[in-house]
């Protein structure tokens, strides 16, 4: 099973991003904050995190993760 962690505050947008993973054959989470996809990461280890967030609500995990495009 391949976890894609979704991080949009949006709901519609994070409801459209997981659909369209879903539909494609993966398994999406979805979390509204940095906070959250923190502690998500700390019990799981996603394939991929989708980040589709401000600058500013990225910052606490820019030291803990690599992020790519960041």
């Amino acid at each position: 099973m391949t976890t894609i962690l979704i991080v949009e505050d949006e709901s519609s947008i994070a409801e459209l991003i997981a659909f369209t993973l879903k539909e494609a054959g993966w398994t999406p989470f979805v979390v509204s904050t940095a906070g959250a996809a923190w502690e998500f990461v700390q019990q799981r280890t996603p394939q991929l995190v989708v980040l589709v967030m401000v600058s500013t609500q990225v910052a606490p995990l820019k030291d803990n993760v690599n992020l790519v495009g960041y």
